[in-house]
């Protein structure tokens, strides 16, 4: 809170209260005793459709308040009132506000008043509603007052009520007060004094001073009460008596307006709040203030602060979902060969800076902790997951140690470098200043230079060379914004050029072996040998493509080989349903793709002919032979064995027990499916 704002406004209010009942005093020397009808109001709820206007101004921590608040209220009937508040102007120094409400109440102006009243409030982008039960009880020249309500909207929810008293130390000076709680204010109180100037028909002064633990709110200013008694056409000057006093007109005529009378509970209050944490001082409720609200990412201990030394992996600098996921891939890879994955998924997907920014960022306002409908997703994941002391954060850490022990962390603090001295213990890129498409453009070359598929690469650069390509239009800014050096994309081309680089790509000697498949030279006379060296897969690939060294060059063709790849594909179906129970699903197969009488025959025979051993595609059928080849085939003993299983269980194991030793000469899975299988068998 502004100390010298809050002393200053109740300085103010307090002065206002001191000269008005001073004014109202002297005002009052002529005035007559309170009575049940002086003026000829009757009993009526609504004497008459009477109006009123408030012009006031104030001050408190948050700046300078100051508008205006008409009131009309109109009977309906003899026991029920309505009356319509409204009230609009500037708060905070700068922003502005309106607001509206309705008030419905039965009345016996000299016993007590129930009713009902329900408003709204907008202040700039901030809007905030509530309703209340209120109540008034008369006891002479003392009203009891009474309010209990709830309030929703973008700052609080809640209940908040008021009980307070107005004393009338004469028909027209009136000096009230009373304590209110809201959820935003907890306890608060509220002193009023209000003096009708009778030499000025209808125009009375007024001043409230407002307290909570925010601070303090001082408002005075000018009323003009509008009904037929302060009518200066009607009014006989030398008659006080013509004039109602104000007791009767608060009694008889009208209500205080519910936008001002909860304290600092709903209304007047709680506008200036809001006004105040919307141009950047303290927050309220909901609503997020400047750099010294702890929520403000600017604050030096929020969280999502890049610069807070309690968070010093937060990437982003905002309190979404977006955010904090990318707060928990950085805590897992951190320091790992996975460190320019979170770098690529923070170009794309950086609420504020990333190529997708336009969609996450509204997608991180959503899921905002503070304030954002989905904020308790954000919660809940933050809880779980993000990096100070939360539930999973121990398993978090653990699997990044597990990361850095088995990569020996980072060897360069360059992406690219990073990357491929993980994967294969070269801290070099391949590549310093080339596009994705420059990337992809030497791949395609490194798989097919050489062989004839060579036209197809041919075709593709043709196609999406960034500077001469068919497609250039479109092709050349993509590779501009995917530039390793200079574009906010690069990291997608330094994991690309990572994998399938042609040079250093942990894929390259698959590409290098599938080239000499084809028939190219790739560098290496025995493909299958290369593929042995491949990590991991290595031995699978070499062990099902052992037998294809004729393709590349070997001193025996498939025997299967020399047909097309519809006849290759033929005989695999056959091979493998040929003398089962699904036998006629393999004819029903050759109906249809036979080359010379199959219903698709138009389509399946020109592929044939590409395919055949003469075409200029033989290469792909030589390759689907050596894998699925119905004589040579590395997958044969496979396609063998579930021939059998399909045919019986018994003969596996004991009518033909060569099938099951079979199945366990293949590579990596022959003892799984060996010990299926024969587990089957002796079932």
């Amino acid at each position: 809170m502004n100390r010298s704002a809050a002393i200053k406004a109740f300085l103010f209010t307090t002065t206002a209260a001191t000269v008005l009942s001073v004014a109202g005093l002297g005002s009052a020397q002529d005035a007559v005793p309170v009575s049940s009808d002086q003026f000829g109001l009757g009993n009526r709820a609504v004497a008459e459709s009477n109006f009123r206007l408030d012009l006031f101004g104030g001050a408190d921590e948050n700046g300078g308040t100051y508008g205006g608040a008409p009131s009309l209220t109109i009977p309906l009937g003899d026991q029920l009132g309505l009356q319509v508040d409204g009230v609009a102007g500037v708060t905070a120094d700068e922003t502005g506000f309106a607001g509206g409400a309705a008030q419905l109440f039965y009345r016996d102006p000299q016993k007590f008043m129930v009713g009902v009243a329900a408003g709204g409030v907008y202040v700039d982008s901030v809007a905030q509603y509530g309703v209340a039960a209120i109540a008034e009880y008369y006891l002479d020249n003392i009203t009891l007052e009474g309010l209990v309500g709830y309030e929703t909207g973008d700052a609080i929810e809640g209940i908040y009520g008021r009980a307070g008293l107005s004393v009338y130390a004469n028909p027209n000076l009136r000096l009230g007060g009373g304590v209110s709680y809201s959820r935003g204010n907890e306890l608060g109180g509220d002193v009023q004094v209000e003096a009708l100037l009778t030499d000025i028909p209808g125009m009375a002064l007024f001043a409230t001073g407002i307290f909570d633990q925010q601070g303090t709110m001082g408002l005075a200013g000018v009323r003009f009460y509008m009904n037929s008694g302060t009518n200066l056409l009607t009014t006989d000057r030398t008659k006080q008596q013509s004039e109602p006093t104000l007791i009767d007109m608060h009694r008889h005529l009208n209500r205080p307006n519910f936008l001002f009378s909860a304290g600092s509970g709903f209304g007047i209050r709680q506008i200036s709040l809001i006004g105040g944490a919307l141009n950047g001082r303290d927050g309220f409720g909901d609503v997020i203030g400047g750099p010294s609200d702890p929520r403000n990412p600017n604050n030096p201990n929020n969280p999502n602060n890049p610069n807070n030394p309690n968070n010093p992996t937060s990437q982003c600098g905002s309190n979404g979902l977006i955010c904090s996921v990318e707060d928990v891939l950085n805590n897992l890879t951190d320091n790992t060969i996975l460190q320019p994955v979170t770098d690529l998924v923070d170009a794309l997907l950086n609420p504020n800076d990333g190529a997708l920014s336009a969609l996450t960022g509204a997608l991180d306002q959503l899921t905002s902790s503070t304030g954002g409908a989905l904020g308790p997703l954000t919660d809940l994941v933050n809880g779980l997951v993000n990096t100070q002391n939360q539930a999973l954060e121990p398993l978090i850490s653990s699997l990044n140690q597990i990361l850095s022990g088995l990569t020996g962390g980072l060897t360069n603090s360059d992406i690219a470098g990073g990357l491929l001295g993980g994967l294969t213990g070269n801290s070099t890129s391949s590549i310093t200043g080339n596009g994705l498409i420059d990337t992809v453009q030497g791949t395609v070359n490194n798989l097919l230079g050489g062989t004839p598929l060579s036209g197809v690469a041919d075709l593709v650069n043709g196609l999406v060379n960034p500077t001469t390509g068919a497609l250039s239009a479109l092709t050349g800014p993509l590779n501009d914004v995917t530039t390793v050096s200079t574009g906010p994309l690069g990291p997608v081309t330094q994991l690309v050029d990572g994998l399938a680089g042609a040079q250093n790509g942990v894929l390259d000697p698959v590409l290098d072996a599938v080239n000499g498949l084809l028939g190219g030279t790739a560098g290496t006379t025995n493909p299958a040998a290369a593929l042995a060296d491949i990590p991991v897969v290595g031995d699978l690939l070499s062990g099902l493509l052992g037998g294809l060294t004729s393709i590349g060059g070997g001193a025996s063709a498939s025997a299967s080989a020399t047909g097309g790849l519809i006849d290759t594909v033929q005989g695999t179906v056959d091979n493998l349903l040929g003398n089962t129970a699904l036998a006629g699903v393999g004819q029903l197969v050759n109906t249809l793709v036979d080359p010379t009488t199959g219903a698709l025959a138009a389509l399946t025979s020109p592929l044939n002919d590409v395919t055949s051993s003469t075409g200029p595609l033989a290469p792909v059928t030589a390759l689907v032979d050596g894998l699925v080849g119905a004589q040579n085939g590395a997958l044969d003993p496979v396609l063998d064995g579930v021939n059998d299983l399909l045919s019986g269980l018994t003969t596996i194991g004991n009518s033909n027990p060569d099938a099951l030793a079979a199945v366990g000469d293949i590579p990596v899975l022959g003892n799984l499916l060996q010990g299926l299988l024969g587990g089957i068998a002796g079932a």
